[in-house]
Parts: C-alpha cells; structure tokens; sequence
C-alpha cells in the first residue's frame, strides 16, 4: 500500500493510503493529532475515512486539467511530491 503524510499548517495531520490501485482510498487522522480537521467534510471525531475512488478532498487541490489527464494512481503520487510531502 502507497501512502502519503498529511500535514495541515506544518502539522502532521493523518496518512493517506492507497489500498488497491486505482480503487480504494483510506484516510487516518493520526491518533494523538488534535488541530483542526483537514476538510469540512472529514471532521476530526471520526479518525477513519474510506474511499472507494480518489478522496474528493484531495482531488480538488490539483489543477482541473491535471485531474482530467492522469489517473488517480499518478495523482497520488503527485501529492505525495508536490503538496503533502515537500521533498
């Protein structure tokens, strides 16, 4: 399983996984993490999100185009480079 560091305001915030290529999406909140929830729509008192597409969330913070050329399996790893994990 592919996964990714999420951070909010320079604080690690839950990890991002990727359970089948392609398909199935998780989101874990880290269990000692207490900031603000990283979306609206994934608030802080449910610690596990799953997915069985791309995470809408994380979808819409890459440029429409973007979205539209490469798979969900590229936009992982494009947030794995460019917004999640700054490397």
């Amino acid at each position: 399983m592919r996964k990714a560091k999420v951070y909010l305001n320079g604080v690690e915030a839950g990890i991002l996984g990727e359970i089948t290529l392609c398909k199935d999406y998780v989101f874990e909140y880290l269990e000692d993490y207490r900031g603000l929830p990283i979306s609206h729509t994934m608030p802080t008192n449910q610690q596990v999100y799953s997915f069985d597409s791309f995470p809408p969330f994380f979808d819409g913070l890459l440029p429409g185009g973007i979205i539209r050329i490469l798979s969900p399996s590229i936009l992982l790893i494009l947030l794995l480079r460019q917004i999640l994990v700054p490397w």
